[in-house]
């Protein structure tokens, strides 16, 4: 997006600063608002390593589990995350406070409630599309398929996608660089017609190409009685999976450089921009 934004400036690419001053211009207070976001790397951007999780458990700030606990309005999390992660809806569950709201997981694939009295998981994508997912899940993958020192995890507790993270043996670190190798393996090997791979930065996600993130926002709405002409949406994002979430808002925000162009403006400041959204809702 190039020219005049809503702010007046010419340019979206703003310093945490800038972004804090116009904030107060760029969000209706006139109408009821609701903060659909991504977590990782855009709510959350410190993590330690759990061994025994083969994962990184998040670290929110406690400013942004405060605000997030003070405002009204709902705050939606939309994650590539699975509802099975325990540990990570441990931390996660803070942001909601004791709401009932729904948490977007899987992309969009999956409705998770997990402050409802039976964690009520509620799977989006078609039935047609988990079959070919969950043969694709019980597929064995050459441990030499990007060298000795890089291993390929494949996280199988999704329930309507499979993620793969491709990740340094000795570090643990993501290797975002040998994505492209793996798409080309998958569709060699597969049947992927009706089924997307997405980015999410660290890892690639096979889905239903009918679902995304701005689907799932939509669901979510829907599930509870939210009418779209009802309500002011600010969305946050950090990576490629997030752009069909960003064109669902009236006020489109990426938290990392080079990410998303659909976004309204680009703060590469990752929670703490978030952190300064949340000040801005009542």
């Amino acid at each position: 997006m190039s020219g005049e934004h809503k702010s007046g400036l010419q340019s979206k690419d703003l310093s945490l600063e800038e972004f804090k001053a116009i904030l107060p211009t760029l969000i209706s207070q006139d109408i009821p608002v609701v903060l659909a976001s991504d977590f990782d790397e855009t709510l959350c951007s410190q993590y330690v390593y759990d061994p025994k999780a083969i994962s990184h458990k998040p670290n929110i700030l406690p400013a942004l589990i405060d605000e997030a606990n003070r405002i009204q309005s709902p705050v939606i999390l939309v994650t590539s995350r699975s509802a099975e992660e325990k540990f990570f809806w441990d931390e996660a569950c803070k942001l909601l406070a004791s709401k009932n709201l729904p948490v977007i997981c899987e992309n969009g694939s999956v409705l998770f409630f997990p402050n409802s009295r039976d964690r009520e998981i509620v799977i989006l994508a078609p039935a047609d599309h988990l079959a070919k997912v969950n043969l694709i899940k019980q597929s064995t993958f050459s441990e030499n398929l990007f060298g000795s020192d890089v291993e390929l995890i494949i996280r199988k507790n999704r329930l309507a996608t499979v993620e793969f993270r491709i990740q340094s043996l000795e570090t643990k670190v993501g290797m975002p660089e040998f994505h492209e190798r793996l798409i080309k393996h998958l569709i060699n090997s597969f049947d992927l017609e009706d089924l997307t791979i997405i980015s999410s930065r660290s890892s690639l996600s096979l889905q239903s190409c009918q679902i995304d993130k701005g689907s799932g926002l939509k669901k979510a709405l829907e599930t509870l009685g939210i009418e779209r002409k009802d309500i002011f949406i600010v969305a946050m994002g950090d990576a490629p999976n997030d752009a069909e979430l960003l064109k669902c808002a009236d006020l489109s925000i990426a938290v990392k450089k080079g990410a998303l162009a659909n976004a309204d403006f680009v703060v590469d400041s990752g929670d703490l921009a978030a952190l300064e959204v949340m000040k801005s809702i009542k």
